[in-house]
């Protein structure tokens, strides 16, 4: 395998950079790639070539990052106008027992010259497992065998593996705001209302201004249009707030039906 480096910064929701090297893979049944720099990123070209697997990989060595499997990886995309049932798919390489182990994301179209913002979950679309994961490898494949033009390239631009709340309802992940827009058969059980304690007729009704898309149950996907439960459902910052409370408070779904904000 041979390769020639580029440079890119890859930057985490954690705050973490740093610097990759994005090359081509050279094997004999691959025809000849370039990777060319681009501002914020890099353009995979190739032609088909007569006898070859007509697809190319650009590989980048991440040198060690630790991430959550609940954060994302972010890049946009934009084929070339001779881009014709192109095909991309990502894959990323975690470090297991002194093994790396590919994980691979589901293909999308490399074809279109408009940019496309594609979101890849580390535990939906890669099936990471929850935890801390070693990702030390980040692969970008374009398939351009059933291409007739017999040229295809692609542009891959502001790559970076971000936390979920970072993305806010940006590309195609928007989380839903009240579970009454999904139907009652898909909708999870309502949490058991908090007991009033001694002394008062009632808890008192909370409302937070912040962090409030944590509970929510389902997120949708605009692509699809599915709904799938949120499995990363938790209290967020305001649970630690409100830890030995209970009975004293009642968290509300809006400033409306809230006596405390």
């Amino acid at each position: 395998m041979k390769r020639s480096c580029l440079a890119l910064v890859l930057i985490t929701g954690a705050a973490m950079a740093a610097d990759l090297s994005f090359a081509p893979y050279r094997a004999e049944r691959l025809p000849k790639a370039e990777v060319n720099a681009i501002p914020r990123g890099f353009r995979l070209s190739f032609n088909n070539e007569e006898g070859k697997d007509n697809y190319a990989i650009a590989i980048a060595d991440t040198g060690g990052m630790i991430v959550p499997a609940q954060h994302k990886l972010v890049m946009k995309l934009r084929g070339d106008a001779k881009n014709k049932n192109t095909r991309v798919d990502v894959h990323i390489l975690t470090a297991q027992d002194g093994k790396l182990i590919t994980h691979r994301a589901r293909a999308v179209t490399g074809d279109g010259t408009g940019d496309r913002n594609l979101i890849l979950g580390l535990d939906s679309d890669f099936h990471l497992a929850d935890g801390q994961w070693n990702l030390r490898q980040i692969k970008v494949h374009l398939n351009g065998r059933d291409n007739p033009n017999g040229f295809s390239a692609l542009e891959v631009r502001d790559l970076r593996i971000v936390a979920p709340d970072e993305l806010g309802v940006a590309g195609g992940f928007v989380v839903i705001p009240t579970p009454e827009q999904v139907s009652s058969r898909r909708r999870p059980r309502a949490a058991q209302a908090a007991l009033p304690s001694p002394g008062l007729a009632k808890p008192v009704p909370v409302f937070f201004d912040l962090d409030n898309e944590d509970i929510e149950a389902f997120i949708s996907i605009r692509q699809s249009g599915k709904q799938p439960p949120e499995r990363n459902r938790h209290d967020g910052f305001r649970g630690y707030l409100l830890k030995g409370a209970e009975g004293l408070v009642e968290l509300v779904a809006s400033p409306e039906q809230a006596e405390i904000i």
